[in-house]
């Protein structure tokens, strides 16, 4: 009986251990909720009157005036030998996709997603008369590329900037 007992109990500190091992830091930011994608890696906080658009592969999230922000990751393509070598590939795509792109301004210093480093460029697309204010961020770690944008037109930009930076501050690869 003694033994049964001590098999019982070991068990239950071993379930007690795993349970608690299991769990992840849910520490909410305040004024933020989770937006939950089952197909991600990744942790994105959005402000509560967001709206998350969670589809396969990647997680988005947008505003009352559809400004939005999108995080997408891939597998990092050894063809490119830098993380700056890669976006001046992505923004001669963009640029070749699109009439009206305004030239990017980068930026290297100081600039995170998360706790990674990154590269962040800003630049204008034009569509059918209509302009849309790009901010993109671009991290490798890991063997992974991320890329956060946010787009809103270009009236709507600066009214969510400080939601935004929240939303990349708080990120979790």
């Amino acid at each position: 009986m003694k033994k049964i007992l001590s098999v019982i109990l070991v068990l239950a500190i071993c379930m007690t251990a795993l349970v608690s091992c299991k769990k992840k830091d849910e520490s909410i930011p305040d004024g933020m909720k989770i937006a939950e994608n089952e197909y991600v890696t990744y942790t994105l906080y959005i402000p509560e009157n967001w709206v998350s658009d969670i589809s396969n592969g990647f997680t988005s999230a947008y505003a009352n005036d559809k400004s939005n922000i999108s995080v997408s990751i891939f597998t990092w393509d050894s063809k490119y030998k830098s993380i700056e070598e890669y976006c001046e590939s992505y923004l001669e795509s963009i640029k070749s996709t699109y009439k009206e792109v305004s030239e990017p301004e980068k930026y290297t210093e100081n600039q995170t997603f998360g706790k990674m480093n990154a590269i962040k460029y800003v630049y204008t697309i034009s569509l059918n008369g209509v302009v849309y204010k790009y901010m993109q961020s671009f991290s490798h770690n890991a063997g992974q590329l991320y890329i956060f944008t946010y787009t809103a037109t270009e009236e709507n930009y600066d009214k969510h900037t400080d939601e935004v930076k929240a939303i990349m501050e708080n990120f979790k690869a």
